[in-house]
């Protein structure tokens, strides 16, 4: 009997766009909306930001021990930085996530928790899609550029979503040039596969570890593909003083739905 790969139905969508990415060599750039996740204590993303589709993650470990989630791959099938009209292809993107869990789920603030993404930009002149930022500048940068680096202080899940946010601390980088690095930011993960049979080699499925997160049950070892992520990037704080302002009057709905490129 072959392995069955079960998908989300509300992602079909975007694993059919990636799909359509990896295989065409000349695309169309269109914008695809990033779900509003929400976990408690964990901020929704907003712009700009980073996202990238498509690689693999490893959960690692025993219970004596406790368990690491690690992703460590380089050029996704797509990389991009996000403004709110615009992005931009990143090139040689890498990316390094870490996160420790004790037995039962619980992030281990006491040890090395982060997400580290390189690659190179284009010149802000020169966007992948849309038009590119007002008020900002920037020349390309070249490969293997710091663009993002932050701490992940605690954990949380959107069981709707099927996502798994951090918040941030300690951001810096190539894009620290548009932040406020103590504002509160988040890097969300999430999979295109919503359930996995267990005869692909994956393991568990994603909505499982989830689960296990969740609930706080016992975590087992497993492999997950076509996941996904989206890293925020600090907004300036004069930025974030004027969009308090508009928050009573849905000046924050720009915030809840980002363009990736595809």
């Amino acid at each position: 009997m072959g392995s069955q790969i079960m998908i989300h139905p509300a992602k079909s969508l975007l694993l059919a766009l990636s799909i359509t990415v990896a295989s065409t060599a000349f695309c169309v750039a269109q914008a695809i909306d990033i779900p509003s996740f929400s976990a408690p204590a964990i901020p929704e993303p907003g712009y700009p930001d980073f996202a990238a589709l498509n690689f693999s993650a490893s959960l690692s470990g025993s219970a004596k021990s406790g368990f690491t989630l690690t992703i460590s791959e380089a050029d996704p099938n797509i990389g991009v930085f996000n403004f709110k009209h615009g992005a931009y292809l990143v090139s040689d993107e890498t990316i390094q996530l870490v996160a420790h869990f004790d037995s039962t789920g619980h992030l281990l603030t006491n040890q090395n928790n982060s997400i580290e993404i390189e690659g190179s930009v284009p010149a802000w002149t020169h966007p992948s899609y849309g038009a590119a930022p007002t008020g900002y500048s920037w020349s390309g940068t070249t490969r293997d550029t710091l663009l993002f680096y932050a701490d992940l202080t605690a954990v949380g899940v959107d069981s709707k979503d099927e996502a798994l946010g951090f918040s941030t601390t300690d951001f810096y980088g190539w894009a620290s040039q548009f932040a406020n690095p103590n504002a509160a930011e988040s890097l969300w993960l999430y999979s295109l596969l919503g359930s996995v049979d267990p005869g692909t080699g994956a393991g568990k499925s994603w909505d499982a570890f989830l689960a296990e997160i969740n609930n706080h049950t016992a975590l087992t070892t497993a492999r997950f593909a076509g996941i996904e992520s989206v890293a925020t990037v600090p907004l300036p704080s004069t930025l974030l003083l004027m969009l308090s302002g508009l928050a009573g009057v849905g000046g924050f709905a720009w915030r809840r739905s980002a363009p990736v490129v595809a």
